[in-house]
């Protein structure tokens, strides 16, 4: 009686052992895996941000020749503009100048034709 209640104590015993045993290492197994659940996380975080930088850096690759031609056509298109106004400007100049140049001849002339008279 003595040997089955020692017995049944030592199993008991080793039970409570492996039982503490086995939660030990689900303790441990849970840390381990939050350990590396947040390793993923970061590692993805890090991996998107790295994705993100890379994306941004391709299209602004890419966008700064479009934004270079648009800036070269949209200067070209002043400078045509510009050079359009310059022009009108001259051809309005020229036929002042020939306005006057006429206006001048008829006085000149009046004043010819006046001097002539006086003689």
């Amino acid at each position: 009686s003595e040997s089955t209640a020692a017995l049944s104590r030592r199993e008991r015993e080793m039970d409570q052992h492996w039982n503490e045993r086995v939660l030990s290492l689900t303790e441990q197994l849970k840390a381990d895996m939050e350990k590396t659940r947040s390793k993923m996380v970061a590692d993805m975080q890090e991996k998107h941000e790295a994705d993100k930088r890379l994306a941004m850096r391709e299209l602004t690759e890419a966008l700064i020749p479009k934004i270079e031609g648009e800036i070269t056509e949209t200067h070209r298109e002043e400078v045509d503009r510009y050079q359009r106004r310059l022009e009108d400007e001259r051809r309005r100049g020229e036929a002042r100048a020939a306005e006057l140049q006429a206006k001048l001849s008829q006085v000149t002339g009046d004043l010819e034709h006046a001097v002539k008279a006086m003689e």
